[in-house]
């Protein structure tokens, strides 16, 4: 992820750009890292192995990622 440092109001500053990775935006704690831990979710391939074509069309989606996005979609409506 890409954000530009705006901390300093020198055109320096302003025009720098920082990168971070998810792993550093996420907090140790999160809800989300504590049900990533102990669940692997790699079953799920194998349910979705029909739908998705391997040689044409365009790049898909990890139905995992997809999964995962869902739950917590759900989660936070409970």
């Amino acid at each position: 992820m890409m954000s530009v440092n705006a901390d300093s109001k020198t055109f320096e500053a302003r025009n720098q750009i920082a990168f971070h990775a998810l792993e550093e935006l996420v907090l140790e704690d999160h809800l989300l890292r504590k049900i990533d831990r102990p669940i692997n979710f790699s079953f799920n391939y194998a349910l979705v192995e029909d739908v998705y074509c391997l040689d044409s069309g365009r790049p898909c989606f990890d139905p995992i990622t997809l999964i995962k996005i869902s739950s917590f979609n759900i989660s936070k409506v409970f």
